[in-house]
């Protein structure tokens, strides 16, 4: 029986693209960077980029799929501090806010909230259910 880390979070992005240059491309690019990928592929991303250029909420990031091979929410926890800390170190875009649910296939379950200052993870349930 294969291992599954099941994966679905939205993260909000501030950022003001008139001043910093940023573009959905860039932002991608920045989230895709060492996304964590199971034997059938990696998880999705879906940018929603918000039409008035002006506004400091400038992208909704969705991030979902499921990754086969995976028996730790590890490499997703990684991934996502390392994304955090890029995104810090740069004034513009930053995380906003963020939360994803990692389901670890009869293992843990995981939250992971984050703000710009702070990511913390919260364990759910006793992972057995």
């Amino acid at each position: 029986m294969s291992a599954w880390t099941h994966v679905a979070g939205i993260i909000r992005l501030n950022d003001f693209r008139h001043l910093s240059g940023s573009t959905k491309e860039s932002v991608l690019s920045a989230v895709l960077s060492d996304i964590p990928i199971g034997s059938e592929g990696p998880l999705s991303v879906k940018i929603v980029e918000n039409p008035n250029k002006s506004h400091i909420a400038a992208y909704d990031t969705m991030v979902f799929g499921d990754l086969r091979g995976h028996e730790s929410p590890d490499p997703v926890i990684d991934w996502f501090k390392a994304l955090h800390a890029r995104l810090r170190i740069e004034s513009m875009p930053h995380v906003r806010q963020a939360i994803i649910h990692i389901d670890v296939e009869y293992g843990e379950k995981l939250v992971v909230i984050a703000d710009i200052d702070e990511v913390t993870i919260v364990k759910v349930g006793d992972g057995d259910e």
